[in-house]
């Protein structure tokens, strides 16, 4: 689905209600017509970001370990999982993997300020790494570390049986 600079006030609202269920405030939607474009947006758009304010060397992403955020190459990248992904390993761009810890995330942000350009995760649950689950507070301070270190904040939610995605860029 493409809108491109068109919408329809169902678009809008199902966007206003995807912005009032996140644990953080602000946010925008953009819709895609599938869970790897819309990783591949978010990554852009961070970085495209980046690049408006004069920091075009903010090129490094940082994931979480087990994460999975599809197939296309920047998705790819981002969840850096060697069994899916090893053989493209010199196709992909560099990033960066963390527990799923807000504290081991801002000790990463901190060594490598001024290079992030933003942090990509699936909130709560990371499907395809293992089912494994985390808390709405971890999320909540994984989210303020970002925010804290002044980077994008990407929250990856793809639920296939609605095929619906959603990616939230938010600092």
């Amino acid at each position: 689905m493409l809108f491109a600079g068109v919408t329809h006030p169902p678009a809008v609202e199902l966007a206003e209600r995807l912005l009032a269920s996140a644990p953080w405030p602000g946010g925008r939607v953009f819709y895609s017509d599938n869970g790897s474009t819309a990783v591949e947006v978010a990554l852009k758009m961070a970085y495209q970001a980046w690049c408006h304010r004069g920091e075009p060397k903010r090129q490094l992403f940082v994931g979480f370990e087990n994460g999975y955020h599809g197939d296309t190459f920047g998705a790819m990248a981002a969840g850096r999982d060697p069994l899916f992904f090893g053989r493209f390993e010199p196709l992909l761009f560099r990033t960066l993997k963390v527990p799923v810890c807000a504290e081991r995330l801002a000790a990463v942000l901190k060594e490598h300020r001024g290079q992030v350009a933003g942090v990509i995760l699936e909130p709560l649950v990371q499907g395809a790494g293992g089912m494994r689950m985390y808390s709405p507070a971890e999320l909540r301070e994984i989210f303020a570390v970002a925010r804290e270190h002044g980077v994008f904040f990407i929250a990856d939610e793809g639920n296939d049986r609605m095929r619906a995605n959603r990616v939230a860029l938010g600092v």
